[in-house]
């Protein structure tokens, strides 16, 4: 299952400079990891209220939404 996974762009947050990325394959995924230049927790994205917001490295963070 895992070599069929690929990580897709979910969205770009132009005003906080956010990429979102999500591991395609998921059902309804709302979660995975972002890049973001300016460290700004962000409330909401396209998928709901974000309820994790978890860093990982520099600007790297894990993220999950509902």
């Amino acid at each position: 299952i895992f070599d069929k996974l690929k990580i897709r762009i979910d969205g770009y947050d132009k005003v906080n400079k956010i990429v979102y990325f999500y591991i395609t394959g998921f059902i309804d995924s709302c979660s995975g990891i972002a890049f973001t230049e300016s460290n700004h927790y962000p409330k909401t994205n396209g998928c709901g209220r974000i309820n994790l917001w978890e860093k990982l490295n520099n600007n790297w963070y894990r993220y999950a939404a509902d």
